[in-house]
């Protein structure tokens, strides 16, 4: 019988990376490749004035060849992926403790 060594954290990170691969993937088979205004708010629960902060964003992925400005659903979540990395760099020790206790 083989038995396999493997850190604790080296563990959790692979749990974590697998379950954000699996929830990614689900999300954007279920979600339509572009998001109305209304459709991305109700997403995020988030109201006028801070859809209007990120799509006046220039790092934000939103198009306006439509007529109305639409969220290219599959680059959400790479942009939002993006956002997760710059605050695990660049976040302090307490943030970071406290993001981990919240989530488990």
């Amino acid at each position: 019988m083989a038995v396999i060594v493997i850190e604790t954290d080296d563990l959790e990170r692979w749990i974590r990376e697998t379950v954000a691969a699996s929830v990614q993937t689900a999300t954007t088979q279920e979600l339509p490749p572009f998001l109305r205004r209304e459709e991305f708010m109700n997403l995020l629960g988030i109201g006028e004035s801070k859809t209007a902060e990120l799509f006046n964003r220039p790092d934000f992925p939103v198009i306006r060849d439509f007529g109305h400005p639409r969220v290219i659903t599959h680059l959400l979540m790479q942009w939002a992926e993006k956002q997760v990395g710059w605050i695990n760099e660049n976040a302090g020790k307490e943030f970071k403790a406290r993001r981990n206790h919240a989530t488990g």
